[in-house]
Order: structure tokens, then sequence, then C-alpha cells
């Protein structure tokens, strides 16, 4: 489930359906002032409805900006998207650093098809406990020595 939830499938698909949603609500927006707008145009008015006039002008003046402060923070939604992309991308080109301990061997067991007795599990941590993959040795000599210790225990 949690695979599921931290994927990044179908987050262009999510895109999509956000703008057309918003593109469904501009529409809805305009169908529903365009004809109070048309009709004004066409009667004149009585000035008895000039305050009714006024509220809709009102209305129509904050409607326009709800419009374009809608629009703004779609673009801006589009730059932090593609900021995040970015960061992904580095993120993902920097080694992984991992600490030699319990959860790492226990991550180890999950992983691996062989059995890590108590002992072996003892020796490594008293030789590396607490050392960083890839920090004083590579990553491959970390497991070629943990691999000698599992076949020796």
């Amino acid at each position: 489930m949690l695979k599921i939830l931290k994927s990044n499938r179908g987050e262009g698909y999510i895109d999509v359906v956000v703008l057309v949603l918003a593109v469904a609500m501009v529409l809805a927006l305009a169908l529903s002032v365009l004809p109070i707008l048309v009709q004004s145009q066409q009667q004149p008015v009585p000035v008895e409805n000039m305050d009714a006039v006024k509220l809709l002008r009102a209305e129509v003046r904050r409607l326009k900006k709800d419009k374009e402060n809608l629009i703004l923070q779609l673009l801006e939604f589009e730059e932090i998207k593609e900021e995040n992309r970015k960061l992904r991308d580095r993120l993902s080109l920097q080694p992984r650093q991992e600490v030699i301990d319990n959860r790492f061997i226990q991550k180890l067991r999950e992983s691996s098809f062989a059995a890590i007795s108590g002992r072996a599990e003892a020796e490594i941590l008293r030789r590396f406990g607490g050392e960083t993959l890839g920090v004083e040795s590579t990553e491959q000599d970390f497991y070629e020595q943990i691999r000698k210790i599992i076949s020796t225990y």
C-alpha cells in the first residue's frame, strides 16, 4: 500500500485532471455571468435597478480578480512541480549512505537468502558497527567482508 502511495505513476494524469477542473470552473463562471452581461447591455436599466446593476458589476470585478488569482496559482503550481522534479532527480543521483547497525542487518536478513547467526551479527557489529557504507571503503568491500563473516559462522 505504501509503494502505491509513494509511487509517482499517474502524476501527469492528476495534473491534467486538475487543469480540466480549473477550465471547467472558469467556463461555468463565464456561462453564469455572460447572460447577465448580455441582458444588461440590451435593455435600458431603470433607475430603481441601478443598485442591483452596481452589485452585479462589483461581483463581476470580484470574479475576474478570482480568475486572475486562480491562473496565477496554477502557474505557481507548475513552477513548484518542475522544481520538485529537479530536486527529485538530484536526490536520485546522490549515493545512498547507510550506517551498519541492527537495522542494516535486519534488512540484510530480509533481502538475502543466507541465514545470519547471532555470532555472525555480533562479529559484523564489532567490526563495522557505526560505519557508513561507501565512506571508508566501497559498498562492495563491505558486502564482501560481511559475506565472508556470514559464511564463517
